[in-house]
């Protein structure tokens, strides 16, 4: 069967829960979202990198412990080698019934033996660009909703080409705006011009990084950019807390189930990034983390309540966030 909607999609594979499902779009991590709603988040990856017949096999004859079912993916599959494309289509033409496998695909041709294979058994859903823009659009909203908070589907698709198709991004972003809008519970796109186009995501993650690695004289220079830029006080407020508070996240996941649990939760931290964010955080450890998020309320609270310039906050902010009063622990008690 194919499908060109991620609604239709979601509410197939609810339904009827297939064994096999193939994503093609050139960006489906919002589509991904909305299947692993339903299925679960997989416990097994494969690409081009790491796909050998032995391992695919190990995981698709897998049964369930914990979980309803396992959940296996493969993506990339144009890249994928030839003799491996035929041990997945001889696995699709007889899945495993207590296995949902998950192909993605941006250029496989619907016309393959393996498109038509998974037609046949599963479920196909065919995404153009656009369609992946409505479709990230429509999954940002729900995000939203599940936060409390209501996000117009206008306003999701400004949201989307504002920020691009990236899936993390896109998250990190809408987090922001939570945090920004607050008690009024409605993103607008006023609200979108005002916090997304004014936040360069590279110097963000820069002054990040300066924050994790305690150089207050790098995080200051960094954050005094930005305000001269134009960027406001309670924008970089909302994106400093998000990044802290993924931080924890991010520790305690690792502290759970190693790196494979926080790709799970962080999809796009993977390889090196993964190693070095893990590295980082640990090092500026979690109770320094839990402890920021404190002061960055407090600071919130000044600002809100006081008429100290907000480069002075900022500065006192920074200073506070960077200086070792007392090492953290690298995990939860």
């Amino acid at each position: 069967m194919k499908l060109t909607d991620v609604v239709t999609f979601k509410q197939k594979i609810r339904e009827d829960s297939p064994s096999v499902c193939l994503v093609m779009a050139k960006e489906p991590a919002g589509v991904y979202e909305a299947l692993f709603e339903v299925w679960g988040h997989p416990s097994a990856h494969f690409n081009k990198e790491n796909f050998t017949r032995e391992r695919f096999t190990q995981e698709v004859e897998t049964l369930p412990l914990l979980t309803k079912k396992v959940v296996v993916h493969v993506r990339d599959l144009e890249q994928i080698k030839a003799n491996d494309l035929n041990t997945l289509l001889v696995y699709v033409k007889k899945p495993n019934p207590w296995v949902h496998l998950l192909l993605s695909s941006a250029q496989l041709p619907l016309n393959s033996k393996l498109a038509k294979a998974v037609d046949e058994s599963g479920v196909i859903l065919r995404l153009e660009e656009k369609g992946v823009e409505n479709a990230l659009a429509d999954w940002l909203t729900h995000e939203a909703a599940a936060s409390g908070v209501a996000l117009p589907l206008s306003a999701a698709t400004l949201l989307v080409k504002s920020t691009g198709t990236k899936c993390e991004i896109l998250k990190l972003e809408l987090e922001k705006l939570i945090c920004f809008v607050g008690k009024k519970a409605m993103i607008t796109p006023q609200d979108i011009e005002t916090v997304v186009t004014a936040v360069p995501h590279e110097t963000m993650w820069r002054l990040g990084d300066a924050i994790l690695s305690s150089n207050g004289s790098l995080a200051w220079k960094i954050g005094r950019e930005l305000m001269d830029a134009g960027l406001a006080f309670f924008p970089l407020m909302a994106s400093l807390r998000t990044q802290m508070r993924n931080g924890v996240g991010i520790l305690l996941l690792h502290h759970e189930g190693g790196e494979a649990a926080v790709t799970r939760g962080f999809p796009y931290l993977k390889g090196c990034i993964l190693n070095k964010t893990i590295s980082s955080l640990r090092g500026y450890g979690i109770s320094r983390l839990r402890k920021g998020l404190v002061i960055l309320f407090e600071t919130e609270l000044k600002a809100k309540n006081s008429a100290v310039d907000p480069i002075l906050l900022l500065q006192l902010l920074l200073s506070k966030l960077t200086t070792h009063s007392s090492q953290g622990s690298v995990v939860a008690a």
